[in-house]
């Protein structure tokens, strides 16, 4: 089984052709609300680039919170395994059945366990395979919890005990960090709400008092200054996400 490469992120067809419509869709938009003229979309259509590295970067975002709160349960399912009695190597195989049971067979964790499971049938050392996916994922929690489990197999630490513990200060970060999503959820859909009024408003005025904009549309001068409004807008939007991204 190959290795899953979480620093990259492939979208398949279906994803691809939504991304692109959705963008399309967007970019349409603007260049009628700021140009009043859909021929705009032939400067506009390098921004659709920009759209797609957005959405593959929250999607990537997306697959790594939910392996970390998947690979959670899987901590607590190989610690279970080793509180009732079973090796440590036979507690990964224990633990993937658990995890089939909780998740299917189509997460990644499910890959992860089942990559592990078969490196540990090949005689590779249970730490080797830890730290490897750690440097795949690059999650702190997977990180932490390869080199603590090396260390107790050098030193002959009670590993039932270490992983039971690390186990829980895992859980307790997962908690935190999804009370930090809960706190924000309201926020951004603050942030969603005030990423479109500009638009809206510019909407608002061209159909309540197109006269209003005429001077905007059609030279030189108001191109100048549309595309201008429509940099500094999406140097807001651009800063909206930054602020609300939080590690």
């Amino acid at each position: 089984m190959k290795p899953i490469r979480y620093d990259r992120y492939f979208l398949n067809k279906k994803e691809l052709l939504a991304i692109m419509a959705k963008g399309l869709l967007v970019l349409a938009i603007l260049a009628r609300l700021f140009y009043d003229s859909f021929f705009a979309l032939l400067f506009l259509w390098p921004a659709l680039f920009l759209i797609l590295k957005q959405d593959i970067e929250k999607k990537k975002e997306t697959r790594l919170k939910e392996l970390s709160g998947e690979f959670r349960d899987g901590i607590l399912a190989v610690s279970g395994a080793l509180s009732a009695g079973y090796s440590v190597e036979n507690a990964f195989s224990e633990a993937l059945k658990e995890l089939e049971y909780l998740y299917g067979r189509e997460r990644p964790i499910i890959s992860e366990f089942q990559y592990i499971v078969g490196g540990i049938g090949m005689n590779q050392p249970v730490e080797t395979l830890l730290y490897d996916f750690a440097r795949r994922s690059d999650l702190e929690d997977v990180q932490m919890f390869a080199e603590v489990f090396a260390v107790c197999k050098r030193t002959g630490g009670n590993i039932k005990e270490v992983i039971s513990n690390t186990a829980a200060r895992i859980g307790e970060k997962e908690d935190i960090r999804r009370e930090i999503d809960t706190f924000l959820s309201a926020k951004k859909l603050e942030q969603r709400i005030m990423n479109v009024v500009p638009a809206a408003i510019l909407l608002y005025v061209k159909i309540t008092s197109p006269g209003f904009l005429e001077g905007l549309y059609g030279n030189a001068a108001g191109i100048s200054v549309m595309t201008i409004c429509l940099l500094v807008y999406g140097g807001a939007y651009a800063l909206s996400e930054k602020l609300l991204k939080i590690e």
